[in-house]
């Protein structure tokens, strides 16, 4: 019983450690200069798993985090507090078995001598939000909350990003992003999308909207910059489909079309060279109807 109580107090223990010495480095800020010669004392525990906290301690580590960078062998960890001579990592994603922790701030740059020993874990782990928040995107992931809001389909691209179409009951929604590399939840589409892909040969992204007949094109390596682009009507007029509210997307690569079907239980293809930018100037008709609709804004 007794060594039950005391493996059941020592975590406890050594978190209550852990906010005292952060608390009173955060006492000691205003009088302390960080600037002198970097050194590095301890980190603990010396083994753990994908963002698993890892406590820091050295000397004139400074109390700017974006100042700072923490490798684990070369993967960057994230730094959640900098407390002038104490640090509070998170472990960054499969950086190797063994591990040599680095610190790097300015100019200096020093390594530990021992190791950390990353344990995989091939489990269901949380990538970001939490019980009982409110919905927020935009920021790092430990601030990304999506309690309460319905995450939808989604699809990742080669870089490990994720994109996730979302809404509230079919209102104020979009398509986001989360990146674990980059350690960022980020709005894309702030309008309603029903669902997304991946496209592997022009590298871009394709979501179609709630909208009549716009698809959005997504290019990830220009910043995640959206472009909104439309089907062209097909001819003969009478074997139009209705594009309203299409609610998949998939591309077939034998025979080069994006499949898709609308809320009517149409299920259509189309190819790139179907879709345009500008409306407007093909089809002053359905341009005309397009814009009469008050929830669809042309750009």
């Amino acid at each position: 019983m007794k060594k039950k109580i005391t493996q059941t107090l020592l975590p406890i223990i050594m978190g209550l450690s852990v906010i005292t010495q952060f608390a009173c480095s955060d006492d000691n800020k205003s009088g302390s200069n960080y600037n002198g010669p970097l050194k590095l004392t301890t980190f603990y525990p010396d083994s753990g798993y994908l963002s698993s906290k890892i406590i820091i301690e050295g000397e004139n580590l400074g109390t700017d985090a974006s100042k700072l960078s923490v490798y684990f062998n070369k993967k960057k960890g994230y730094i959640s507090q900098a407390a002038g001579n104490i640090l509070m990592v998170y472990a960054p994603k499969l950086p190797g078995d063994t591990c040599i922790i680095s610190v790097v701030k300015g100019n200096d740059s020093l390594t530990f001598d021992n190791k950390f020993r990353y344990i995989s874990r091939f489990t269901v782990e949380n990538v970001c939000g939490k019980t009982g928040s409110r919905y927020n995107i935009g920021g790092d992931l430990a601030s990304t909350t999506i309690e309460g809001w319905r995450l939808k389909v989604g699809c990742c691209d080669p870089e490990g990003n994720y994109y996730s179409c979302y809404s509230w009951f079919g209102h104020n929604g979009g398509l986001a992003l989360i990146s674990e590399k980059k350690n960022l939840s980020k709005k894309i589409i702030s309008e309603l999308v029903n669902d997304v892909m991946y496209h592997k040969v022009t590298e871009k992204l394709y979501a179609v909207s709630t909208q009549k007949n716009v698809i959005y094109e997504i290019d990830p390596s220009n910043g995640w910059k959206v472009k909104r682009r439309y089907l062209k009507p097909q001819d003969p007029p009478d074997k139009q489909v209705d594009y309203n509210s299409t609610s998949c997307i998939a591309y077939c690569t034998v025979d080069g079309y994006f499949y898709g079907r609308t809320a009517t239980k149409q299920l259509f293809r189309f190819k790139l060279e179907d879709m345009v930018e500008n409306i407007k100037s093909l089809d002053p008709l359905l341009y005309s109807h397009l814009t009469h609709q008050k929830y669809i804004r042309i750009k």
